[in-house]
């Protein structure tokens, strides 16, 4: 951090409030204290805001992960649903044969919700940086 003047801040003090300073006044060990302090604070709080990215995408990446599990297991239950519906209607065929032959419907569904999902994210994370 660049120093202050300290001839041009007793000047300026003196201009201003008529009060005359010394170099080796007291108040100027408390301005030193406190632009330490400052200093000390700013250097923490950069530390932080450094760490805020990291944090934000390991949150993004927990609620992809739950999102789309919650999604597979939805569209899991729904399509056995349907399946069984259909068993139902056929009449003859199980309903644990129709699940498995409409298997890859599943992870259609599943693949298709999770890239409309990471899209949703990633628009979401670059309007928030």
């Amino acid at each position: 951090m660049k120093t202050p003047d300290i001839r041009a801040l007793i000047g300026e003090v003196a201009a201003r409030h008529g009060i005359r300073l010394d170099a080796d006044d007291p108040a100027f060990a408390i301005v030193t204290l406190n632009v330490l302090m400052l200093e000390e604070v700013l250097t923490e709080a950069f530390d932080k805001m450094e760490k805020l990215p990291r944090d934000w995408e390991v949150a993004a990446a927990r609620v992809q992960g739950q999102s789309g599990e919650r999604i597979a297991a939805d569209t899991r239950t729904a399509l056995q649903a349907i399946a069984q519906e259909k068993a139902k209607a056929a009449g003859a065929i199980p309903a644990s044969r129709v699940a498995e032959k409409n298997n890859y419907v599943v992870w259609i569904a599943v693949g298709v919700l999770s890239g409309l999902l990471l899209l949703i994210l990633g628009y979401v994370l670059g309007k928030a940086t």
